[in-house]
């Protein structure tokens, strides 16, 4: 039998005078972590391709007005995949791009600061996220 670790999540403001933005507590056994939520919902509920120039729901536009920004700023985020939509889900060149053109940008060190979450038609969105993060990595060990 495997001895699973306790989880607990709290949200928190970040200050009493920003009561709109907050962060994500979690303790995983006895560790703690702040994570920074970000959600994909609140970019968009219908996740584009992989550039800009397609679209502004783009993977790119994602990664270069939300994800970026983020890490900069919080360092640690926990990102949050689901469209809020019970029919959609990311696509593949999307996620490459957000995720796979964050490792490219900001090397393998960005790993530890991401952490997924995801309900309902998205759930494999965060398996295929963090493939193209690792491939990223590979890639950029072979130049």
């Amino acid at each position: 039998m495997h001895n699973v670790p306790k989880v607990t999540a709290i949200r928190e403001p970040l200050c009493s005078c920003h009561q709109d933005q907050f962060r994500i507590r979690m303790w995983i056994g006895d560790a703690k972590m702040d994570r920074y939520p970000v959600y994909l919902k609140d970019f968009t509920q219908c996740p584009g391709g992989r550039l800009i120039s397609g679209g502004p729901d783009s993977g790119e536009a994602f990664r270069e007005q939300v994800l970026r920004p983020a890490i900069r700023k919080y360092g640690v985020l926990l990102v949050d995949l689901d469209t809020g939509s019970p029919l959609t889900a990311c696509a593949d060149c999307f996620l490459e791009e957000a995720f796979g053109g964050l490792v490219r940008m900001l090397g393998a060190d960005v790993l530890p600061a991401l952490t997924f979450v995801c309900g309902g038609p998205g759930e494999d969105d965060v398996i295929t996220a963090r493939k193209y993060m690792w491939e990223a990595v590979d890639a950029w060990r072979l130049v």
